[in-house]
């Protein structure tokens, strides 16, 4: 609980390294879970912000695919409502920032997620 406090005190002058507004389709698995999809937001070397379709509780060990690259270990460091945010273990390298950050300016914005069948409205 006290590091989901503390990274709540975080300006962003003090955050380790600077994030990069992203909308990128990634896949999570949590332990014993089905992998769902996620929406990445922001992003850094040592974290992220990502939207899910369901709340993910402070202090879950995630597995983080993100599209051309090995999947990352992190852990939810604060959540609100099916936002949240996650510390990267280990970093990822400037590299696959640059990476990402490119495949998204090429694909454009994360498809939104599909109606089911039914009226639209």
């Amino acid at each position: 609980m006290e590091i989901a406090a503390r990274a709540g005190e975080f300006r962003s002058d003090e955050r380790r390294s600077r994030r990069r507004l992203i909308d990128l389709g990634a896949l999570i698995e949590d332990e014993g879970e089905r992998p769902s999809e996620v929406r990445v937001i922001d992003l850094s070397e040592h974290g992220l912000r990502m939207a899910a379709d369901q709340p993910f509780p402070v202090g879950a060990a995630i597995w983080l695919k993100l599209p051309g690259l090995e999947a990352v270990h992190a852990r939810v460091v604060w959540a609100e409502d099916c936002e949240c945010g996650c510390e990267l273990d280990p970093p990822l390298h400037p590299k696959s920032i640059e990476l990402l950050t490119r495949m998204q300016a090429r694909r454009g914005p994360a498809a939104p997620k599909r109606r089911p069948f039914g009226p639209v409205g």
